[in-house]
């Protein structure tokens, strides 16, 4: 069992928690918990939780590390799997909703019975939200909008939230033998207040394609992908990360074509027609110029 998947199950277990209305604390404790494993960056577990050193890592309780050593031994959680029963799977999605906080569902689930994103599109859209106290036709319009978003941002994420899965990204980057640089590039390299992925340029000792392959075969991945030394992982949190693996020498041109905007990349292209072969931001080729 690798860390991130172990701290997505954690992150799970905090969000039912507070569905079903327990301690604000005890879920926070299972949110610090999945924070401590995430910044761990192990591939296995399984080592550090018998040797009492997973113990002492801060966050973690004698609860927490129950849950991570059933999912070392059988690879589930039973106390995730309780509180998914115990609770309508569709309410968890509702959290993702902007503006929609625990209260305000609990009150339109024993209300109105909304128990999915469906039944509050329905709800929005029909004029039934009206029928309950402080949620108006604002309210609802708010709503519709937020499921939008919702649909349309796919797994979008704050800054804050991006740059540190991002930085315990670039550390796992780092520590690969055959990394010399690696540094964050993209929309968080230009602080954009909300990011879609992870970009990380690295630099390589050894062929750029070997080291992207790696990436590609590490613990919590739903779904990954190499070509031309390019990497994009997709992990069982949703984090996406995109790595573009390069040789020394093209490490800076590849630092700036994934971090700079399409626009300002097609500037820049624009104004230098005399060269051949400038790739866009998202190849690894190098200009050749007259």
């Amino acid at each position: 069992m690798d860390s991130r998947s172990a701290a997505h199950v954690l992150s799970q277990i905090a969000a039912f928690l507070e569905l079903a209305g327990e301690n604000r604390f005890k879920s926070r404790a299972y949110q610090m918990a999945a924070r401590s494993l995430l910044a761990l960056g192990s591939d296995d577990l399984a080592p550090p939780l018998r040797s009492g050193e997973l113990a002492e890592v801060r966050g973690l309780g004698p609860a927490t590390l129950a849950v991570v050593r059933d999912l070392v031994e059988t690879g589930e959680s039973r106390y995730l799997e309780q509180l998914r029963a115990a609770t309508p799977e569709g309410l968890l999605e509702l959290t993702g909703v902007p503006g929609l906080g625990i209260e305000k569902i609990h009150k339109l689930h024993a209300e109105l019975g909304i128990a999915s994103l469906a039944d509050l599109e329905s709800a929005a859209e029909s004029g039934k939200l009206a029928t309950i106290k402080g949620m108006g036709p604002k309210t609802a319009k708010k709503i519709l909008a937020g499921i939008a978003f919702m649909r349309n941002a796919g797994v979008l994420m704050l800054y804050p939230h991006a740059i540190a899965q991002a930085n315990g990204l670039l550390a796992a980057v780092r520590s690969h033998p055959d990394v010399v640089r690696a540094e964050i590039a993209g929309s968080l390299r230009r602080r954009r207040e909300v990011v879609g992925d992870v970009d990380i340029v690295a630099a390589c000792a050894v062929k750029p394609e070997l080291v992207a392959q790696s990436f590609t075969r590490v613990g919590g991945i739903r779904s990954a992908s190499e070509n031309g030394g390019v990497a994009t992982v997709r992990y069982v949190d949703g984090t996406k990360l995109d790595l573009y693996c390069v040789t020394p020498p093209e490490f800076a041109t590849a630092f700036w074509r994934a971090t700079g905007s399409n626009d300002h990349v097609d500037s820049v292209r624009a104004r230098h027609t005399h060269c051949r072969g400038f790739a866009g931001p998202r190849t690894r080729s190098k200009p050749r110029c007259r």
